[in-house]
């Protein structure tokens, strides 16, 4: 026991070193000591697992998956220390190849097919197995789909004193979309373009954004577009228009109030002559007389489709019963 002590003593006395010289050649001693250690475990073989990549080949022209393709294969492999570690670190690995040849049909690919094509181009390692047991595939046709672009006119917020004096014109006029024809399917007929300027009073030249699809899948051929009209200012004008009544019981109600209003309106200015108090139905709905004032709100039944802002001056009639 005490002659093991020595030797222990000794050997730390002399792996203790003393000098600058002596750091130098014990740290090249023990360099070279895991040199051969590692060298050596490199020489024995190792089953592990390990991450390969691997690509899938199919018609890319014709189809399109619409779900992301693996990238990476784990496998279960046995090999030669080297061989695993030139694999494990990606040194000088090509990527397996794995064609779909009819991608419509393809919902999975299973282990063992893959297990096949993996075995034979993975050459230096056996496959013991894949650890994916399937990997899920989806494809669709990839197709083009062009259609008009189009400004929704009822969603442009105008000043009320203004109103579109023209057809609106965009450049380009139309757009190309390419994708899953299962997504290009719910693109509609045209294709809207928001605006997002508020209570515009001024002709109106803006390059627009056009918004994606949201689909990273979806590709546009353009992703602005040129959209121009002109305004025109209103002016405003007004008609007297008889009161109709609607449920009216002659021998039960009547009406103590005027029986017309005026009806006031902003109107273009070309327009104006073509208005006339026919062009109006205001009416009083006997049935929805206010029981606490014998009120009857009165509401417009008709008007020309190319005026705004309209309003009444006595928006309202009041009722005596039994009269």
């Amino acid at each position: 026991m005490e002659r093991l002590k020595q030797i222990f003593t000794w050997l730390i006395t002399w792996l203790t070193p003393k000098r600058s010289q002596d750091v130098k050649v014990v740290g090249l001693c023990l360099l070279v000591a895991a040199t051969f250690w590692f060298l050596n475990a490199l020489n024995r073989d190792y089953s592990t697992r390990i991450s390969y990549p691997i690509r899938f080949n199919f018609d890319d022209s014709t189809y399109i998956a619409t779900r992301p393709l693996p990238t990476k294969l784990r496998l279960s492999v046995t090999g030669y220390g080297w061989n695993l570690l030139k694999k494990s670190l990606s040194i000088d690995s090509e990527p397996i190849e794995y064609t779909i040849s009819k991608p419509l049909r393809t919902k999975y690919i299973t282990a063992p097919f893959l297990l096949t094509a993996v075995s034979e181009q993975l050459q230096g390692l056996r496959i013991n197995y894949v650890v994916e047991d399937t990997l899920q595939m989806s494809f669709d046709r990839r197709v083009r789909k062009t259609v008009p672009l189009k400004i929704d006119s009822a969603r442009i917020d105008l000043n009320k004193n203004y109103v579109i004096a023209e057809p609106i014109n965009i450049t380009p006029s139309t757009i190309t979309f390419e994708g899953p024809a299962s997504l290009l399917d719910k693109i509609g007929p045209a294709y809207v373009i928001p605006i997002a300027a508020r209570d515009i009073d001024d002709d109106f030249d803006e390059r627009l954004e056009i918004p994606n699809p949201d689909n990273a899948l979806v590709n546009m051929d353009l992703n602005k577009a040129e959209v121009r009209f002109k305004l025109e200012a209103l002016i405003t004008d007004s008609r007297k228009v008889v009161v109709r009544k609607s449920h009216f019981l002659a021998n039960k109600d009547s009406v103590n109030l005027q029986r017309t209003v005026t009806v006031t309106y902003a109107i273009r200015q070309r327009d104006a002559l073509k208005v006339s108090a026919n062009d109006f139905s205001i009416v009083a709905d006997f049935k929805d007389i206010k029981a606490q004032d014998s009120t009857i709100v009165l509401f417009i039944e008709k008007q020309p489709f190319f005026i705004r802002n309209v309003s009444l001056d006595n928006p309202y009639i009041q009722v005596k019963n039994g009269q």
